[in-house]
């Protein structure tokens, strides 16, 4: 596959290609994916196939998309972080954001391998840029949104599972590692105390811990604290973090001397965190 490097604006570029674009498309590529590829902007792709007359492919072929099981655990983890799932009529899609790209990048890349296809934007916020994604709309995240929200509030779902991907995706999102201390606080704010003190038990659960415990922090809100101990217990069991960005919630005081070779995590590339 050819990479073409361009100032953005290669029209002329891309049209000497048309034929590797069309087949490309036809074999299911998005026009996203392939303005990554060439370097170039998703609609001067579009602008090239319609051009050629190459038929749009037809809006459903996504919206009946099986999402596997998998994909669905680091959705959960997401959800109970910051990751929303926005209803459209029957259907719904996936949004997020971060001041990280390379998160949202491998967010998007997850979707991506299961044919699930996203749109990229920016925004300032606060003197900062942040980069959000939105999935296409397909009829099973409409049961996600439907499971996930009551009255249009989050909820927490009473048949969550908090498995090694959903949990491992939700301390990427919102957890907050405390560097001195080494306890794990998870930021529950938008859930109530009730949930908050749930999601404690499933991590307990999880542990086989009772010192995970759930701390209202006033103004209604209320979080999740997971104590050093428990953390290194954690984080041997759910594995190493996904992306580099956020490497640096994995770095417990003392971690490297307590995980020992059997640990599902990375622990060589410590020193690299």
């Amino acid at each position: 596959m050819r990479v073409i490097y361009m100032d953005m604006r290669g029209m002329k570029e891309l049209r000497k290609i048309r034929h590797e674009l069309a087949d490309n498309y036809i074999q299911g590529i998005s026009t996203y994916k392939m303005g990554k590829m060439y370097n170039t902007y998703p609609m001067n792709i579009t602008m090239v196939l319609r051009e050629m007359n190459v038929p749009s492919r037809p809006a459903n072929e996504q919206r009946n998309i099986s999402i596997p099981v998998g994909l669905k655990e680091k959705i959960d983890g997401w959800l109970l972080g910051d990751g929303s799932a926005v209803s459209v009529g029957r259907q719904g899609n996936f949004t997020i954001s971060s001041k990280h790209e390379s998160y949202i990048n491998y967010v998007s890349k997850c979707f991506d391998d299961c044919g699930m296809s996203s749109k990229h934007y920016t925004s300032e916020q606060f003197n900062k840029t942040y980069y959000r994604l939105r999935t296409v709309s397909t009829v099973e995240m409409g049961e996600m949104r439907r499971r996930w929200y009551r009255d249009k509030i989050k909820i927490v779902p009473a048949d969550l599972h908090l498995s090694n991907a959903c949990i491992r995706h939700w301390i990427m999102d919102d957890g907050t590692l405390d560097q001195k201390k080494g306890h794990l606080r998870m930021c529950t704010n938008g859930f109530t105390v009730e949930e908050c003190e749930w999601l404690a038990e499933q991590l307990n659960e999880f542990l086989g811990s009772t010192d995970i415990h759930a701390c209202e922090k006033g103004k209604g809100t209320t979080r999740v604290y997971i104590p050093k101990k428990e953390v290194l217990k954690l984080y041997s069991k759910v594995g190493s973090c996904d992306v580099n960005c956020f490497m640096y919630k994995w770095n417990v005081p003392s971690m490297h001397s307590r995980i020992g070779k059997g640990s599902e995590m990375y622990v060589e590339n410590y020193s690299d965190w």
